[in-house]
């Protein structure tokens, strides 16, 4: 069903890919979201006014605000789409987020002032008429809800918007706060006990309480947040098949907007490969990563790893084991063995878990004490990174 109309309005709907097509998404729940917003809310503020009730005006209040988030995310789409320019290399993706932002935050300011309207109705009180259609229409707007939501949810997770999925959690929510409404209307026509302003405050909190979360996840998006597992997983697999390479860390992704990532990553491969062989396969890994659509583009650093002494096979063994004693979160990289005239100095760089809580100077020391037992005069270059 759902496919069948994206066909209908949506020029290649399934090349999400294309910035064009998804900003095409966009408009579309955008302009779907205006015209059922717009209309609920004007059918609610009749409603309100005609029956003086707190809690079906804050309800219409509420739908008003999502028309405007409706506008703000064809703004928000209609912007992301522009090229990379000189002063935004990487593309204007990232202002679907700030779309999403403002969404939360008219959301989060309606949902104060109805608060504080509720508060007032509790303390004045006041007269409510409620009818058969009142309640006839509120669960009808409440079945409307209900299907917007599960439309910007599909649109969300097939195009991956942070600014749909805000929408779609705002529109479920806003069935509670009209089922709110109506179990206050219901008791005040059926039984005559009126709780309007108390169902007001409780509309009022849920969606503030939506807004506040839908803002955490938009702004964790904005400052960085960890990429999925999987896509971590996918990256190193591909780099690792390639039988030359040793080892892969270091992997940084970087979201400039849902359709914009770019990556770097770390690869041992043997260090007598001469430099054009080492080019090569690099160059290959590279070209194979972005072509499977993990990321839009990506460096990788080669980092020489030595395969045929003995002597540093043994103490990197050696090492290795030191820090797993330590803990089995931490990974060893990096790893490098210089003699000189009467030491041997000893490099590499260790990577910790987060949750990690010894001190970093404590640590260091800890691995050197030990190297140096098994190594005397060795001399201990540690380089530490949180993972």
């Amino acid at each position: 069903m759902m496919d069948k109309l994206l066909e209908l309005f949506i020029k290649n709907h399934n090349n999400i890919s294309d910035p064009s097509v998804r900003a095409s998404y966009g408009l579309f729940s955008g302009f779907f979201g205006i015209v059922c917003n717009t209309f609920l809310a004007a059918v609610k503020i009749v409603l309100g006014l005609l029956s003086g009730s707190i809690s079906i005006a804050a309800d219409a209040t509420n739908n008003l605000s999502d028309s405007l988030s409706s506008i703000i995310t064809i703004v928000g789409f209609k912007l992301s789409v522009k090229p990379a320019d000189r002063e935004h290399p990487y593309g204007h993706g990232r202002i679907e987020y700030i779309a999403g932002f403002l969404v939360s935050i008219s959301v989060i300011v309606v949902a104060i002032e109805l608060l504080k309207e509720s508060v007032t109705a509790i303390i004045k009180g006041r007269e409510i008429e409620i009818s058969v259609l009142t309640i006839a229409i509120l669960v009808i707007s409440i079945i409307i809800k209900c299907m917007m939501g599960l439309f910007y949810r599909y649109m969300s997770k097939k195009i991956n918007s942070a600014a749909l999925k805000a929408v779609a959690a705002d529109s479920f929510n806003d069935c509670l706060t009209t089922g709110v409404s109506l179990i206050s209307s219901v008791l005040i026509y059926a039984f005559n006990i009126n709780i309007d302003g108390y169902a007001g405050a409780v509309v009022s909190i849920v969606v503030m309480i939506s807004g506040l979360q839908s803002a955490k996840e938009i702004i964790d998006s904005l400052l960085g947040e960890k990429p999925p597992e999987d896509l971590e997983e996918k990256i190193k697999k591909t780099a690792s098949e390639n039988i030359n390479v040793l080892g892969v860390h270091d992997l940084k992704i970087h979201a400039y907007g849902p359709n914009m990532r770019v990556a770097s990553l770390h690869v041992e491969i043997p260090y007598n490969l001469d430099l054009i062989s080492a080019h090569d396969i690099i160059d290959g890994i590279e070209k194979e990563i972005v072509t499977k659509g993990y990321v839009n583009d990506i460096t990788i650093h080669i980092d020489p790893v030595i395969t045929d002494d003995e002597e540093f096979l043994e103490l990197k063994s050696f090492t290795e084991g030191v820090i797993k004693e330590i803990d089995q979160g931490i990974s060893l990289h990096d790893f490098r063995l210089l003699h000189s005239a009467s030491k041997s100095r000893v490099s590499f760089d260790i990577v910790v878990p987060y949750e990690f809580d010894m001190p970093e100077e404590e640590l260091k020391k800890k691995i050197s004490k030990k190297l140096c037992e098994h190594k005397s005069g060795c001399i201990c270059s540690i380089t530490v990174d949180k993972e």
